[in-house]
C-alpha cells in the first residue's frame, strides 16, 4: 500500500470545511479548540484572509492560545496570535 501523503492544501480545505461547521454551532458561543501548530496557521490563515503561501510565516509555540471571534454574519477577527503566559511559574 503507497504511504498516504497529506498536503497543505488538503490540510487548508479540511480546515476551512471544519471551520465552517464549528462557526456555524458556536454562533454566541465561547468555545476551545486544540490543534497542531500546523492546523492552527491553516485555520488562522483563513480567518486573516490570506493565502496558503504564508503559512510558515505564522508562528505557534507549543501551548500557545489563538483567539478568532466569528459573528454570525460571516465575518471574523483574530484577536490574539501565538499567546503565552506573560507570567512564567515562579519556582517553589
Amino acid at each position: 500500500m503507497p504511504p498516504v501523503v497529506v498536503t497543505a492544501l488538503f490540510l487548508h480545505q479540511a480546515a476551512i470545511a471544519e471551520r465552517q461547521a464549528w462557526s456555524m454551532l458556536a454562533v454566541g458561543q465561547a468555545f476551545a479548540l486544540f490543534g497542531h501548530g500546523g492546523t492552527n496557521r491553516i485555520i488562522l490563515l483563513d480567518a486573516m484572509g490570506a493565502p496558503l503561501a504564508c503559512a510558515f510565516r505564522i508562528v505557534q509555540d507549543f501551548a500557545c492560545v489563538n483567539i478568532i471571534d466569528y459573528h454570525a454574519d460571516g465575518s471574523h477577527r483574530v484577536l490574539l496570535m501565538n499567546g503565552t503566559s506573560a507570567y512564567p511559574c515562579e519556582p517553589a
